[in-house]
């Protein structure tokens, strides 16, 4: 949390942002032109009224995986990108290992998957129902 507060800091905008807050529920008040919200923190529940909403949850915040008929029967390691172990990021562990990704975008195909593989040889495959984006990194 510290590297976005202290672009928050950097930018002047600490004031406005509510860190370790959850949206809980967003309700459009017509009568008020604005939305009624129900947040929570690590203590407390909180209750607010404000004109605009800017939702900066980012597609990680929290993992849904793919319904794949076999995928709790599965003996191997099964992981949300949202949650990479802390053991991979340098890739020693994924040598000679075959990774599939499971999705594209923010949520499936993510720069730790792609920077591992490539740095240790690993293989990787994507699949996805529809492309999205993909920028392919060379192994140096």
């Amino acid at each position: 949390m510290t590297d976005w507060q202290a672009l928050a800091d950097e930018h002047g905008i600490t004031p406005h942002v509510r860190f370790s807050h959850s949206l809980v529920k967003a309700t459009w008040n017509t009568a008020h032109s604005a939305y009624d919200l129900t947040l929570q923190t690590p203590s407390k529940v909180i209750e607010l009224r404000h004109p605009i909403v800017v939702s900066a949850i980012g597609g990680f915040s929290t993992p849904r995986y793919p319904n794949i008929p076999g995928l709790k029967e599965y003996k191997g390691k099964v992981i949300h990108v949202s949650r990479w172990p802390a053991e991979w990021e340098d890739a020693k562990s994924l040598r000679g290992k075959e990774i599939m990704v499971v999705g594209n975008g923010c949520s499936g195909y993510v720069d730790q998957a792609d920077k591992a593989c490539s740095s240790v040889g690993a293989y990787m495959s994507v699949c996805s129902s529809s492309l999205a984006w993909r920028k392919s990194r060379t192994s140096k």
